[in-house]
Formats: C-alpha cells, sequence, structure tokens
C-alpha cells in the first residue's frame, strides 16, 4: 500500500495540531476549588448592599465563621441592616467556619462578581447556601 506524499503530510499536520492542544497524562485539569465545579450563586441582593461590601462584609464573615469550627444547617449573623447567613435544606452534618468563609469569598463576592449582596448556592447534598443581604430587624440565629 503507497501513500502519496500529500496525505502524509496532512496527517502529521493533523497529528501535530492536536499534540500541541493535548494535555500531558498525570495533569491535573480539575478546578482548583471544589466550588468551581459544583456550585452557582446570582446577584440578586438589595441594591442598597453595594456600599456595604467591602472591608464590612469580609469583617461580619471572619467574626461569624471561625476556623476549625464546625457550624451547623442554619447560622445568621446581623450587623445593624445586613446580614449574612449560613443555611442548608436539611439537618446537614455542617461545614467547618474556613470553607463556609470560602464560600461567601470565592463565591459569592470574587466569582459571582456580584460585589453586592446576594447568594451563592453549593450544589451539595444539604442543598447549603451563603447570603449576603440588606434586612432591617434580622435577628442573629446559631
Amino acid at each position: 500500500m503507497r501513500f502519496q506524499y500529500s496525505s502524509l503530510v496532512t496527517l502529521s499536520v493533523t497529528l501535530l495540531a492536536f499534540s500541541a492542544n493535548a494535555v500531558p497524562l498525570g495533569t491535573d485539569t480539575s478546578p482548583s476549588s471544589p466550588l468551581q465545579k459544583r456550585s452557582h450563586g446570582d446577584c440578586s441582593g438589595d441594591p442598597r448592599c453595594q456600599a456595604w461590601m467591602g472591608a464590612n462584609f469580609k469583617a461580619l464573615v471572619a467574626s461569624t465563621f471561625r476556623d476549625g469550627v464546625n457550624y451547623d444547617y442554619l447560622v445568621q449573623r446581623s450587623a445593624g441592616e445586613y446580614v449574612v447567613a449560613y443555611a442548608c435544606d436539611n439537618s446537614y452534618p455542617g461545614k467547618l467556619g474556613q470553607d463556609i468563609r470560602n464560600m461567601f469569598t470565592y463565591g459569592l463576592y470574587d466569582k459571582a462578581g456580584c460585589k453586592a449582596c446576594g447568594y451563592w448556592y453549593l450544589d451539595d447534598a444539604g442543598g447549603c447556601k451563603v447570603k449576603a443581604n440588606y434586612c432591617i430587624g434580622c435577628a442573629s440565629i446559631g
């Protein structure tokens, strides 16, 4: 069987194109955070939150959810007219404070691009979400 020179060149160019885009074996192509592949969010919070979303937001989240502490399926903290909350649809076994902070920071504040109030849903067995919103008279829970 004889190949024509042009067919061989075409085959070589095609293989080079595939190999240039190929990922070497053993390379981790998974997202750097588990939140990247199994969560979603929205920016549906009250527009009055926009001015609050900088240092105030991060301080309230940091003071509410501490490293090494396991939080039940409902925790809510208010500061003036603003509230941050972590809640699950059922009695999920809980999450560590640093994981909940990651949901807020990576999910709502950074990834969703809100930089305003809204929700971030973690598509897990517990149906968990975090929220930051404007809320007059919201009580602290948990």
